[in-house]
């Protein structure tokens, strides 16, 4: 499907202001998902998964705005539309541009979602990846085993 229209890069502050829009949309999301959460396991649990539903309330907006019309909010707001390139013809001539596929759009919504979440729970993960470590590195059944007294008497110990 190739574009007819004459096409321009987007300016700077239309891509600020999708952009914008596009977190407003997904900040109000947010907080109606987690209002409808609370009610169902409360706010602790809420709390607790916070970052997780925020990642479900990014991948549920760009991914039902981009599969759906092909933009988001903000991006039919400001008139942009993402587009590529076409691929070059046998004669050498470049096609002209065509709506983004729907395997660039994932990359977009995994760009915009999960990469910021893996971010943010890096530190939680490197904390839980540390004291796994510490846990067996320093196994405490075998230090117990051998400053138990059964141990000095040579008799084995069973669990």
């Amino acid at each position: 499907m190739s574009l007819s229209r004459n096409l321009y890069f987007a300016r700077r502050g239309n891509v600020v202001l999708a952009e914008d829009i596009d977190n407003h949309e997904i900040v109000s999301l947010n907080s109606d998902i987690e209002a409808l959460f609370e009610h169902i396991i409360g706010g602790r649990e809420v709390y607790r998964y916070s970052p997780e539903i925020k990642l479900v309330t990014c991948v549920v907006y760009l991914g039902f705005s981009l599969i759906g019309t092909n933009c988001t909010s903000g991006q039919d707001y400001c008139n942009i539309t993402l587009v590529c390139k076409n691929s070059v013809e046998a004669g050498g001539q470049q096609k002209g541009y065509k709506s983004v596929h729907l395997q660039k759009q994932c990359t977009l919504v995994f760009l915009s979602a999960i990469l910021p979440y893996i971010y943010s729970r890096l530190g939680y993960f490197v904390q839980l990846i540390k004291n796994e470590i510490h846990i067996l590195t320093t196994d405490e059944t075998i230090d117990s085993y051998i400053e138990s007294p059964l141990y000095s008497q040579g008799q084995p110990i069973i669990n």
